[in-house]
């Protein structure tokens, strides 16, 4: 069982840092083996956390199991079945319905993929999560915005982030997000609702502009519109 956690900003809250947890005790000694990848950008990895972004997401994930697997080959007290089931929640619903998609469309067929769970994942970012964000509505979680939007605007190339944000909050993001410092306090940093760190002429643009960089990029990371052959549960 490959278990993909939650949003983490802090790199070291990730999984390989902070030891064993109850889900991982339980699942372990009832003979399953568990496996949790740290993402990019977390744990003892410095780059910049590639969040919501689908390819790096998936095979952190797939090469993570392919390590367990050789590891199986290895150790003769340790035998695997091959057998494989994703479960993850929030940003590990993503990256659990990313690693399932890649999987299938790579045909990647050295595991036996049983099924997948994924849970309140944020799967539609270039529809469901822009309205959300669009709404001008007080939001509990700030951060999320800029969280998904500094990865983006780095990982396509898309410019410098004064070009997006308002300059008191590009400063921020500068370094923020270097994981070193946790999301309640890059939420006390900002206004609670969170598109207003943008300038009011990127928001214009992408609002009215089907075609916006920005809102491909998204659409290119959606994970919503394909058919999985295998099982899952939502």
């Amino acid at each position: 069982i490959s278990w993909q956690h939650g949003t983490e900003v802090r790199r070291d809250n990730a999984s390989s840092l902070n030891g064993f947890n109850a889900l991982s005790l339980w699942l372990t000694s009832t003979g399953y083996i568990f496996i949790e990848p740290d993402y990019l950008g977390l744990g003892i990895s410095e780059i910049l956390h590639p969040y919501c972004l689908k390819n790096p997401s998936a095979w952190t994930t797939i090469d993570l199991i392919r390590a367990a697997e050789t590891f199986s080959f290895i150790r003769p007290d340790f035998e695997s079945n091959d057998e494989l089931m994703l479960v993850g929640y929030s940003e590990g619903g993503y990256v659990t319905m990313a690693a399932h998609m890649m999987i299938e469309d790579e045909n990647i067929n050295e595991f036996n993929l049983l099924a997948s769970f994924p849970m309140a994942g944020p799967y539609d970012l270039s529809g469901s999560m822009v309205d959300v964000m669009l709404s001008y509505q007080p939001y509990d979680e700030p951060f999320y915005l800029p969280y998904v939007l500094v990865p983006y605007i780095s990982y396509y190339e898309m410019g410098n982030l004064d070009e997006y944000f308002l300059p008191e909050y590009a400063e921020i993001f500068e370094y923020v997000f270097n994981g070193d410092y946790s999301s309640s306090y890059i939420n006390s940093l900002l206004p609670n609702i969170p598109i207003t760190v943008l300038l009011p002429e990127v928001i214009d643009e992408f609002t009215n502009d089907l075609e916006h960089p920005l809102r491909l990029n998204l659409e290119a990371n959606d994970l919503w519109d394909w058919t999985p052959e295998n099982d899952i549960h939502l």
